[in-house]
């Protein structure tokens, strides 16, 4: 390793037009970091999807049949629609669904591995593949044709440590991979094309998790309910003075859960309408639970980790935690949904006390 300090994020995208001098050179020799930073902003070759066939082929050892109980690095086809299948990686269990595996996803694409990805070894398929632990799902046993192999304990560690990072701030990455720091990484294009074209392997269990046999009564349902039973809406509102285009937001379900702006109106509703805290806490529940997990984020987050990333005083691996970092801000959890719902819902019940 060169005692030259690592390249900022301004000094590579100008090597385009300069060109490099001899201590540059020198550091790209030895150092990972730099030279996966000028990969990743280089300009990008046209997009190429890898042949269809090498993605889906299986091992060339006989594939067997399902065990009874699949374990962590079992690699299975598994059928994605009438006409076709993929090979698929389980990386564990859910105790509260049983014969449902959680999977990612396995190509031969490795020219598109990023933060995210697991590499596996030739051995495992007999080719070189990856597996696309950021695009995990859920599948049912029933799904699954036939087992094809299971990969080594390094690699059966690493799929657990790449599934455990998507809850974090710190992405999984394989040595020598660069992250993508760029919508215009052609990487980016193949990710949102698997993730198109792998949509049907997950939206049984999906659709069985997520959607209840009978729906809630959301807010905008029972206001709607209301109205057509008992109240004038434009009555409602001269008596509130809240905006008409408000009031429609709520009969529509569309609740300001991250700023929670609406909470005074929403409650001046209720009120005028004589609905108690109690009458409505599980509805206005029910239509935030409906808020995507996207809508919490801040949309100011990104910039300002970004600006981190040009600091003076950083130390080379800081800057690239920070690059990183800004690339990709902390995701929303159905954890912090749930706090901000309770949130909500105090904010109600004492705006309705002030009332």
């Amino acid at each position: 390793m060169t005692d030259r300090p690592c390249l900022s994020v301004l000094e590579v995208q100008g090597l385009q037009d300069q060109g490099l001098d001899d201590s540059q050179t020198k550091h790209l020799e030895d150092c990972p970091r730099c030279r996966g930073l000028v990969h990743s902003l280089a300009p990008a070759p046209p997009y190429e999807a890898a042949d269809r066939s090498e993605c889906l082929s299986v091992s060339p050892r006989e594939s067997g049949a399902i065990p009874a109980q699949l374990r962590t690095g079992d690699l299975v086809r598994a059928v994605l629609d009438q006409d076709s299948a993929v090979v698929v990686i389980v990386i564990g269990s859910r105790s509260e669904a049983p014969d449902t595996y959680l999977v990612a996803p396995v190509s031969g694409d490795v020219v598109n591995a990023a933060e995210g990805d697991v590499l596996l070894d030739q051995e495992s398929l007999g080719y070189s593949a990856v597996a696309s632990v950021w695009n995990c799902g859920d599948v049912e046993a029933g799904q699954l044709q036939t087992h094809v192999g299971r990969v080594g304990r390094g690699e059966r560690q690493k799929l657990l440590a790449a599934f455990q990072s998507l809850t974090s701030d710190q992405p999984f990455l394989e040595e020598m991979i660069a992250p993508i720091l760029s919508r215009t990484d052609p990487r980016a294009q193949w990710r949102d094309d698997q993730n198109l074209r792998l949509r049907p392997l997950f939206q049984l269990v999906r659709q069985q998790l997520d959607e209840p046999s009978t729906p809630p009564l959301t807010a905008g349902t029972v206001l709607t309910g209301l109205f057509e039973a008992e109240w004038d809406r434009n009555e409602v509102l001269e008596q509130t003075q809240v905006e008409a285009d408000r009031l429609q937001a709520f009969l529509e379900d569309k609740l300001d859960l991250r700023g929670r702006s609406d909470v005074v109106d929403l409650a001046q509703i209720l009120g005028t309408m004589e609905q108690t805290y109690e009458d409505f806490a599980d509805p206005i529940r029910a239509s935030l639970s409906l808020v995507p997990l996207s809508a919490l984020s801040d949309p100011h987050e990104q910039q300002r980790l970004a600006a981190s990333s040009f600091a003076d005083d950083l130390t080379p691996a800081e800057r690239t935690k920070a690059l990183m970092q800004g690339r990709q801000p902390r995701q929303a959890t159905a954890r912090d949904r749930a706090r901000a719902i309770d949130a909500y819902l105090v904010d109600v019940r004492n705006a309705l006390d002030e009332l």
